[in-house]
């Protein structure tokens, strides 16, 4: 009878009457994974790369760091099924490159921002990546994007587009006069997780709503500065609204 492995890390369950007189091998073999698993670390290369499948090898390191020059975004994938607690290191480089943690099966990626490590609980039943704990990375805390919706005002030019440039500020002003519904269009793949500040102080007895991908979030009404944390897929509120 063949031998079993277990589902996240591979270790191998050796069949009944096995490996007489050599149980060591598998035992002494698990160990050592079990090792790697508690205290490993490992360093994947991504230049040149635009879709990387973590390897068993890979996985069963507690930590891994993610380093070369990205020229776009670059999806690091986990086998579908498999999960388990995993600490990200992102030192790549490249201002134009974005990490986002990805599945071989399924649609939900995590983007993990430059130069932040990041510790992530990969959900393999249903195929979902869970932080757990904040990250900051690339968020630029400079001066505010100024989004002036005055151009914005009659279908079908109801949508601002954020720059991949400005995606990475913390802090948006909204202004401008408008009476559309409108929509603030951040770019997939490009707005870091991690919290934004919108002041809307629009003329406006509009509806907005600030886009990423398929999540939507409607803004509270004029006057209104508002906290929003991104996860890197998706839009959430933070804090209550304060005027």
């Amino acid at each position: 009878m063949a031998d079993t492995y277990t589902t996240n890390k591979a270790f191998t369950k050796p069949s009944q009457s096995s490996y007489v007189s050599t149980w060591d091998i598998p035992i002494n073999n698990n160990l050592n994974n079990i090792d790697t698993c508690l205290g490993g670390v490992t360093e994947v290369n991504l230049t040149d790369k635009s879709d990387y499948t973590l390897t068993l090898g890979n996985v069963r390191n507690t930590t891994i760091k993610l380093t070369g020059a990205l020229v776009g975004i670059v999806y690091v994938r986990l086998e579908a099924g498999s999960g388990g607690l995993f600490t990200f290191i992102n030192a790549t480089t490249g201002s134009a490159g974005v990490l986002a943690l990805a599945w071989t099966s399924g649609a939900n990626t995590y983007v993990i921002n430059r130069n932040n490590t990041q510790v992530m609980y990969a959900d393999g039943s249903n195929n979902t990546w869970n932080p757990a704990t904040p990250q900051t990375g690339d968020i630029t805390y400079s001066a505010p994007v100024t989004v002036n919706l005055t151009a914005f005002n009659t279908p079908p030019n109801t949508n601002y587009s954020i720059s991949n440039a400005d995606a990475k500020n913390q802090f948006f002003n909204i202004t401008g006069s408008t009476s559309a519904t409108i929509t603030i269009t951040f770019p997939t793949g490009y707005t870091p997780a991690g919290l934004y500040f919108f002041r809307n102080i629009a003329a406006s007895s509009a509806n907005i709503s600030v886009v990423l991908g398929a999540s939507s979030l409607l803004l509270d009404a004029a006057n209104i500065s508002q906290m929003l944390v991104c996860t890197g897929t998706a839009w959430r509120k933070a804090a209550p609204v304060y005027t």
